[in-house]
């Protein structure tokens, strides 16, 4: 059985779609038992199953407007993104540890 490159594309788009289907399942669980511990005045609008998907199973056409995923950034914003998940800052390019607050 010979395959195409169409047909591999095929096969890779179904396996993706199949993915999604059951991640869904254990979001809309997830979804389900924060809203009904969410607090309210917080959070007045409740949580989806969107919130709880990993954003590399989301289609393209479920995907928030604006929100990019971390390698469509450009480098530039990769790094900074990197560096506050370390707890540092870039300044002129250049990744800094932040400076610690003072206590009065």
């Amino acid at each position: 059985m010979q395959e195409t490159p169409y047909s591999l594309s095929l096969l890779i788009k179904r396996a993706e779609m199949a993915d999604f289907k059951q991640a869904r399942g254990h979001a809309t669980v997830a979804a389900i038992l924060a809203n009904v511990h969410r607090d309210s005045k917080k959070r007045p609008e409740g949580f989806s199953e969107m919130d709880f998907m990993p954003a590399y199973l989301v289609p393209a056409n479920l995907r928030r407007p604006g929100k990019l995923q971390y390698c469509e950034l450009p480098p530039e914003k990769q790094r900074a993104a990197l560096a506050s998940f370390f707890g540092h800052t870039v300044r002129r390019g250049q990744i800094v540890p932040r400076k610690k607050r003072s206590k009065k």
